[in-house]
């Protein structure tokens, strides 16, 4: 349940409960997301697009967990936006640190804050959506930074382009101080979206734009989806509407590199977005698993049934990618580290060091073997 919906107003001053505020349009019982397409394809505005003085053009959806050191940045980056006609809606997922006290600190009318006992992500971004006025509605991570024409490059990408349902942009993926190393550049028309999307996610999904009358064709995230809810999403949205990726970087983020919580769950990231794949095949033969308890029983039940060895393999997979990235744009400290977590991993297998030494040479190796002794030390 939400716990509280306060202002932007910082804490200790008589805040109440409020109730939310009337959105655009309501969600109608049931949308045709052929039609809907069609009426956008004519360039007609449909009810949830009209006009509404008391409603601003974008809402931004935020969830944020024990985000204190990190939250204020992407809050700030929204706000100080070309864009501003918006609303930005954080739900502050039961953080246990100092977020709530954060967020209080700000004094923008633009920003309602939802505080909430701990639900999880998905159930967190529908919250946001629930509350959300807006005919558009954005994403955006914390700890992530928007450029000031985001939003702006996105609302007038989506106004030339009725068809189009979702814009996103490309991103720029930085070390954990802030060093940008690798820019994720993403297809950018429609077919070719459309044609890779069936294999990987290529929306930057927290960099997102979509169309509230997409949503409303396909329904909101699915919280049957712990992990890759925004590629469950992105595949139903591409199944009415067209999909477009702005060409240029105007989205910051920083690359999970952490050895521990990044790690920790990729095997069931992977889990999910293969379950999201086969949904989309089987929707469009029309045999797709449409309930969401058995949904999230289907993908339980996969998680459950993944050997030890699996999950070790996709945490390999998930560092041996990133070292490499690093290494091949020069982050040679980082890099190792990365290596040496790897080799951590797979020390078994003598072919693992062969493996790192084709990959950063001979004497980077030994490095990566001696930071690796010296984790392997700490963890013994």
């Amino acid at each position: 349940m939400i716990d509280t919906l306060v202002p932007n107003r910082r804490p200790g001053n008589g805040q109440s409960m409020l109730s939310a505020p009337p959105r655009s349009s309501e969600t109608p019982a049931t949308v045709d997301p052929a039609a809907t397409a069609a009426r956008h394809a004519r360039g007609e505005v449909c009810k949830s697009e009209s006009t509404n003085v008391s409603a601003p053009r974008v809402s931004v959806l935020m969830a944020v967990y024990n985000g204190a050191h990190k939250v204020a940045r992407s809050v700030q980056s929204i706000l100080d936006q070309h864009f501003e006609d918006l609303e930005l809606i954080v739900v502050n997922d039961g953080s246990t640190d100092a977020t709530a006290e954060t967020l209080g600190g700000f004094d923008d009318p633009r920003l309602r804050v939802v505080n909430q006992t701990h639900r999880g992500l998905t159930a967190s971004l529908n919250v946001a959506y629930a509350l959300a006025r807006g005919a558009l509605l954005a994403r955006q991570d914390a700890g992530d930074v928007s450029t000031p024409d985001r939003l702006a490059r996105q609302v007038a990408l989506l106004d030339a382009q009725p068809r189009v349902g979702l814009v996103s942009t490309w991103a720029v993926m930085c070390l954990p101080d802030g060093r940008p190393f690798l820019t994720e550049r993403r297809p950018t028309e429609n077919a070719a979206i459309q044609e890779r999307l069936t294999v990987e996610n290529c929306v930057f999904g927290a960099a997102a734009v979509f169309r509230r009358a997409a949503i409303e064709a396909v329904g909101p995230y699915r919280e049957s989806f712990r992990y890759a809810q925004d590629y469950d999403l992105h595949l139903r949205i591409a199944e009415a509407f067209e999909l477009a990726n702005i060409p240029e970087v105007l989205y910051e983020c920083e690359a999970p590199l952490d050895a521990g919580i990044s790690l920790a769950n990729v095997a069931e990231q992977e889990v999910y977005a293969r379950v999201a794949r086969e949904q989309a095949i089987r929707r469009r033969a029309g045999d797709a698993v449409s309930n969401d308890d058995e949904l999230a029983a289907l993908c339980r039940d996969r998680i459950a049934r993944l050997p030890e060895a699996e999950r070790r393999r996709c945490q390999v997979r998930s560092l041996d990618r990133w070292a490499r990235s690093l290494w091949a744009h020069g982050f040679r400290g980082p890099s190792l580290a990365l290596f040496a977590r790897c080799l951590q991993r797979t020390a078994a297998h003598p072919s693992a060091w062969a493996a790192t030494a084709r990959s950063v040479g001979g004497f980077a190796c030994l490095l990566a073997r001696r930071k690796f002794h010296h984790l392997d030390g700490q963890t013994s």
